[in-house]
């Protein structure tokens, strides 16, 4: 009884002193005069035996008193917040003088209550046998052994904090030889965290050296109360974030880990189960993208040290990632598509956002507007003026533009570009030529590439080559090859980078696409990337904010923000070095580095207190140790049952008074609850969807999002094959495109198995050009230049798959001579901002020359122009599919009137004459015309003609 009083505190005891109003509420209780009772009113006899004398008022009973001086009390004693805190034990042996050794690492932080409990019983202890005490500590800053007073012991324990880093066993183990081993004995109670390590032996040694008869008291946590740890499991930024719990003793334990913004916000939390004797379990968060890189740290719920908390930094964090792809979906050949392979690659590292059109004004608007950190542009030449202001916004405000080179930027590429490039490609073969492929040279110190083993089979066969002369100085060379051209290039550009690739994104000019260290140089491009969600100001910054950013190799980090043993992250202390960023992976936590987060606030590097391959193992059994268990006494608080004692006695009282000196209750009248009912039934009456009823039919007719002409030219067009010629403004020459395409169309109704609808006029400016697979387009002489809006859709027709005769008409031999004069022909207006690859003339095995017809030239109205189109990439088979990997030219360019020689009447009878070879000549130019539908309609198939000679020898003909 006594021991449970001495253990009595209370949190407000100045709330006791309303028990010196309890004698004030007796008397007044006391004085207060019994209800007066209630008589019926009698009319008459009332006035009957009218006396005057005064009553004395009768005193409530001193049982009802006492039973209200019971609740005041009650009251009272609840509000002065009354707990009972047993006190904790201690075995030690205070014989002599007591040396108290505290492993104060991070591995005891989250019981460091109990361990400061248990130091204050053991204080009592030593006070009460009049024995002075040691100190020791195993972390933080080393301090003399110097024998104190327990008043002075709890002084300094009160100073002593855990540290975020493990504590030196070996070196407290040397100071206690050094400083206590010529003492004499003494009794020692060593306050362990259970954790195991290299040092354990070495103060195990010294302590039983200086303790009485050798023996130590080895105090630890009770089974499933030790320290909990938290590291990675995995890749972080492929997939889910992982992370793996792990702890050193056997028993089970089951937890929450939660994943915590910087600013401390809780975004999602994962439970783990740790069975009994396992070591680990593995919790994952797989989150949006949007909330995955606002994930600052990951923490234990509960567990408050700096073990655990894992701390994630730029590395960790997933990029989202626009892809611009300049052809159209091939899922027929996947393996020729530049974006499969940079797909595959950033897969692992990135969320890929694909533009929903391959128009490029739509796309880099839809991209730009989806707050990508990286912009990936494959062999995308010329940039029309919007797309081009667009994207150099996007880098000028901190974004990425990866590009990569193709036949189109081998004609000269624009300012997006981290230097100007020469035109024409370096092939091996080509005018400017390798004797054999090249192999990449070793990366720099101060590429990001660096520390990336390079494959020995690595090689490229084809480049686009950089203009030295005119490089500018911010250009830096991420990656060269063997004989030292660039392969890699890079510069800044306001807040962003400029990456470029000097070969293909697909196997065309080089096998490092389909190699592993394109993986890898890959992501460490996109970790040299800013995070989108981190493009806050330094001022802006707050503890925990993740951002990320390219360093150098040499360049010391600096902590920015340290944990401290609880595992909160706040300013580094004066102790803290910084540490070199090549060390930044392999570095470990001490006094001078922390863990926490170092460098620049806009690179931030994360440092954690446990890592891949620590050890965590239970502390192992100490010879010759009396081993205890301490445990923090938990508080009893007494508060809610006087409360509730007093609301018992409340309702003893109430009641007392109805079954001994109350009356019959008053009658409670019925309350109008149908009144109420009824006006709130007219208060919630739903209101009118009338106009919304007659609105429906409207939305419905507007779902497609298109306007009623423009659905009814989309059906038009897409019921039956038609062919289009675009409307050049001079009535005769869209006179002559129409029955040039109409008299084409009757011919191939005629001859094969196509029969096409009659030809439709189109704008580019405003008409839908995706219907058609063979658009016409007469260039007049008169031609203005296409907006912006209208090549992006004209490119983007091209792109997917369309295909364009762009007829001129006059005779020219060559698109050289139409594309010349400094740009100022109507072709050169025309085309000259459109991204095209190059050029040439149609060769003697094409595809156009065989599609139906065999054919040796290509006449229309006149016959001296011969007609071009996209040049082949590269010898072999593979250049007989052409540029785009459905081996069909976007775009067929000629001279020779095509329309005028196709052009028939309603009788069925040419409109024009052809010179100078007559009728065997339009006879001529109608193939040509069957053969380029034909091409278009059904692609390359026909270049397998090229194998019939030897499958033919194969067969023995």
């Amino acid at each position: 009884m006594i021991a449970a009083l001495q253990s009595l505190s209370f949190s407000a005891p100045w709330m006791l002193a309303g028990l010196a109003a309890l004698p004030l509420i007796w008397w007044l209780l006391r004085a207060t005069p019994p209800r007066p009772d209630t008589v019926s009113f009698p009319p008459t006899s009332i006035l009957i035996g009218l006396k005057h004398r005064e009553k004395t008022p009768v005193r409530s009973p001193w049982w009802l008193t006492a039973l209200r001086m019971l609740v005041a009390a009650a009251v009272i004693g609840a509000l002065a917040g009354p707990h009972i805190k047993p006190p904790a034990t201690a075995s030690a042996t205070l014989a002599q003088p007591l040396l108290v050794v505290v492993d104060n690492g991070w591995q005891s932080a989250s019981r460091w209550a109990a361990r400061r409990a248990f130091a204050e019983q053991l204080a009592v202890l030593a006070d009460e046998s009049g024995q002075t005490m040691y100190l020791a500590a195993t972390a933080g800053p080393s301090a003399p052994l110097q024998p104190l007073t327990p008043v002075e012991f709890r002084q300094r324990f009160a100073s002593l904090v855990p540290q975020p880093y493990p504590g030196d066993r070996a070196g407290l183990a040397a100071q206690v030889e050094r400083e206590l081993g010529a003492r004499g004995k003494i009794s020692v109670a060593w306050l362990a965290d259970g954790i195991e390590d290299s040092g354990t032996a070495a103060l195990n040694k010294a302590l039983a050296a200086v303790a009485t008869g050798g023996v130590i008291d080895l105090y630890c946590d009770p089974d499933g109360a030790g320290a909990l740890a938290l590291t990675r499991a995995a890749s972080a930024n492929a997939g889910p974030i992982t992370a793996k719990v792990l702890k050193a003793e056997s028993s089970p334990h089951s937890g929450q880990v939660a994943a915590v913004t910087g600013r401390g916000e809780r975004l999602s939390v994962a439970p783990f189960d740790l069975k009994s004797g396992a070591s680990s379990a593995e919790v994952s968060f797989d989150l949006p993208l949007d909330l995955r890189n606002q994930v600052a740290r990951l923490e234990i719920v509960g567990e408050a040290s700096a073990g655990g908390v894992f701390l994630l930094d730029g590395r960790s964090q997933r990029r989202r990632v626009g892809l611009v792809a300049t052809e159209g979906n091939d899922d027929a050949q996947p393996l020729l598509s530049p974006t499969y392979y940079l797909e595959r690659a950033l897969t692992p590292f990135a969320e890929i956002v694909r533009p929903r059109t391959a128009n490029l004004d739509v796309a880099t608007a839809d991209l730009v507007a989806a707050k990508p950190s990286v912009i990936i542009l494959s062999d995308v030449g010329r940039l029309s003026g919007a797309v081009r202001e667009r994207l150099r916004a996007f880098v000028e405000d901190g974004g990425m533009l990866i590009r990569f080179a193709g036949p189109r930027l081998e004609q000269g590429g624009d300012t997006l570009l981290p230097a100007p490039l020469r035109e024409g490609g370096r092939t091996l073969g080509g005018a400017m030529t390798w004797t054999s492929p090249q192999t990449p040279a070793a990366f720099e110190e101060e590429s990001p590439f660096n520390r990336l083993a390079i494959p020995k089979d690595v090689a490229v066969t084809r480049q686009v080559l950089a203009d030295p002369a005119q490089m500018p100085r911010e250009t830096k060379v991420w990656a060269r090859l063997s004989d030292g051209t660039p392969l890699v290039t890079a510069a800044r550009r306001g807040a962003g980078t400029l990456v470029f690739f000097h070969i293909t994104a697909n196997p065309d000019w080089s096998n490092l696409p389909i190699s592993g260290l394109f993986v890898e140089m890959m992501r460490k491009t996109l970790e040299a990337s800013p995070l989108q969600l981190s493009r806050a100001t330094n001022a802006e910054a707050v503890p925990g904010d993740i951002q990320a950013a390219a360093l150098g190799q040499d360049v010391p980090l600096k902590p920015w923000r340290a944990l401290d043993g609880f595992g909160k992250l706040g300013v580094p202390g004066e102790r803290a070095q910084p540490i070199a960023a090549s060390a930044a992976d392999t570095a470990r936590v001490s006094a001078a580095n922390p863990p926490g987060l170092y460098g620049p606030q806009n690179a931030v590097r994360a440092l954690n207190t446990v890592q891949d391959g620590d050890a965590f193992a239970a502390l192992k059994a100490v010879d010759g140790a009396r081993v205890a268990v301490f445990t923090e006494a938990k508080t009893i608080a007494l508060a809610p049952w006087l409360f509730l004692a007093a609301l018992c006695l409340f309702l003893l009282d109430g009641i007392a008074c109805a079954l001994f000196l109350g009356r019959s209750a008053p009658r409670w009248r019925k309350p109008a609850a149908a009144a109420l009912a009824l006006g709130l039934a007219f208060g919630l009456v739903p209101e009118s969807r009338a106009e919304a009823r007659a609105a429906a039919p409207n939305a419905t007719a507007n779902a497609s999002g298109l306007s009623s002409e423009a659905a009814a030219f989309a059906m038009a067009a897409s019921l039956e094959t038609r062919f289009a010629y675009v409307i050049t403004g001079n009535a005769e020459a869209d006179r002559v495109s129409q029955a040039g395409l109409a008299g084409l169309s009757r011919i191939l109704s005629a001859r094969t198995a196509v029969e096409p609808g009659e030809p439709i006029a189109v704008d580019p400016a405003k008409d839908e050009l995706v219907f058609f697979p063979l658009i016409y387009w007469p260039v007049m002489a008169n031609a203005e230049p296409l907006a912006d809006h209208v090549l992006a859709k004209v490119d983007a027709y091209m792109k997917q798959g369309g295909l364009i005769i762009f007829d001129t008409k006059n005779e020219e031999a060559s698109p050289e001579s139409l594309l010349a004069r400094g740009g100022r022909t109507p072709l050169a207006q025309l085309l000259g901002k459109l991204d095209i690859p190059p050029l040439q003339r149609v060769p003697d095995d094409h595809v156009l020359t065989r599609s139906f017809y065999l054919l040796q030239s290509f006449p229309g109205r006149w016959d001296n122009g011969d007609p071009w189109v996209e040049a082949r990439q590269e010898s072999g088979d593979a250049a007989r599919r052409g540029v785009k990997s459905d081996g069909v030219s976007s775009l067929i360019v000629t001279s020779n009137d095509l329309a005028s020689a196709w052009a028939m009447d309603d009788s069925d009878r040419p409109m024009f004459a052809v010179v100078p070879g007559g009728e065997d000549q339009r006879e001529m130019s109608y193939r040509v015309g069957v053969n380029i539908a034909m091409y278009a309609l059904t692609g390359n198939y026909k270049a397998d003609q090229v194998h019939v000679p030897a499958i033919l020898e194969r067969l023995g003909h």
